[in-house]
């Protein structure tokens, strides 16, 4: 049996921007618990998930910084 070809999620979209970045993660949370190999590609404004000082607004939400990025 050939190993499964992995998803790859790419999170393009600012954390705060729209609900891309939960969409993303919840798609590749459930192929990942499937068993399905997973990457996760951040670009663009999506990096801005990764900054640490990100706090969290709703649960599962993140927080809009106050910092405005170019």
């Amino acid at each position: 049996m050939a190993a499964p070809e992995a998803l790859l999620v790419i999170i393009r979209h600012a954390p705060h921007s729209s609900n891309w970045l939960r969409e993303g993660l919840d798609a590749a949370l459930v192929a990942a618990a499937f068993g399905q190999p997973v990457h996760l590609l951040f670009m663009g404004q999506g990096i801005m998930a990764l900054v640490k000082e990100q706090g969290s607004g709703a649960p599962g939400q993140k927080r809009p910084s106050h910092h405005r990025y170019a």
